[in-house]
């Protein structure tokens, strides 16, 4: 969650936010606490900034992986 913190609140440097990013998606993939991710884990206050970061960061293809996974 620390990468969506720091793409949400800008401080990542332009030449590293695709890295940044890179880290987050491979995060929320790799969770997988019921055996069939990719999942979200970032708790009430964490779930907006990855969402927000990963929104800013154009991968849509995250979210309706996560969305779509029952």
């Amino acid at each position: 969650m620390t990468q969506a913190l720091a793409l949400d609140d800008g401080i990542v440097p332009a030449d590293q936010r695709a890295r940044v990013l890179d880290a987050l998606v491979e995060l929320v993939n790799g969770f997988q606490p019921f055996g069939g991710g990719p999942h979200f884990s970032g708790g009430t206050i964490g779930l907006a900034r990855i969402l927000s970061a990963l929104m800013d960061g154009r991968r849509d293809d995250v979210l309706g992986q996560c969305q779509s996974r029952r």
